[in-house]
């Protein structure tokens, strides 16, 4: 496939297209091919990480709530950024498909290596920020990075809230308990949901999240605290 075809399924109207060249090529093919007008991804892979990091520490901070501290939106920002999170951002925009590699690159199975993807994602990030600008650049990684980072943020702890404050209303003999969804807004890509707990029809908490089932466990937490 063609940088140019590449670039419009994955709706980028490029300004310059030899960022995206450069972030596709990995130094073993730049070593092979030295003439080439365009150089190999590392530069872009350093600058990439960064911008990567401010996307993702932006969005936790507005939508993690002030109840978080900072060690905690530090653990997950680096499960969300993890090299995991960066193969499936690699899958979604099958970037191991168009990655330029050298023919020893090549025989040992760098096209899935989960480092080689790691970088050439961020390559990719870098490129399409230096050629697009911020407010783009986060609406591209936000929109792929969707699944993982609600993944990541529907399992951020190991305890069900919900079925904690159920047993415990059940055991104070308290037994009505339902969720209203308060409002969601946002871009598809970038949804904010607000709900109410109602325990025996009255208001007890109030949840927010990336999802529905977020905004509950955090009302249902709110609730126990």
């Amino acid at each position: 496939m063609s940088i140019e075809k590449y670039l419009k399924r994955l709706k980028i109207r490029w300004r310059n297209i030899e960022l995206y060249e450069e972030a596709l090529t990995h130094s073993s093919y730049k070593n092979e091919h030295p003439d080439i007008a365009w150089e190999h991804n590392e530069r872009l892979e350093f600058f990439g990480d960064a911008i990567l990091e401010f996307v993702i520490s932006e969005y936790l901070y507005e939508e993690m709530g002030e109840n978080h501290r900072e060690g905690e939106l530090t653990k997950l920002r680096s499960r969300i950024v993890s090299e995991e999170g960066l193969q499936f951002l690699a899958a979604k925009l099958n970037i191991a498909q168009m990655l330029r590699l050298g023919k020893g690159e090549e025989k040992v199975g760098a096209r899935e290596r989960p480092s080689t993807l790691a970088d050439a994602v961020e390559a990719f990030i870098a490129a399409v920020y230096i050629d697009r600008g911020m407010a783009f650049t986060k609406k591209f990684i936000l929109r792929n990075f969707r699944t993982h980072l609600v993944g990541v943020l529907e399992g951020e702890s190991l305890l069900d809230y919900k079925s904690i404050l159920q047993e415990k209303l059940q055991r104070s003999g308290k037994r009505r308990l339902h969720y209203k969804v308060d409002s969601v807004t946002g871009p598809d890509h970038l949804r904010h949901f607000k709900v109410t707990l109602y325990i025996d029809n009255k208001p007890a908490a109030q949840g927010e999240g990336a999802s529905r089932r977020s905004a509950e466990k955090d009302a249902a937490r709110r609730a126990l605290e």
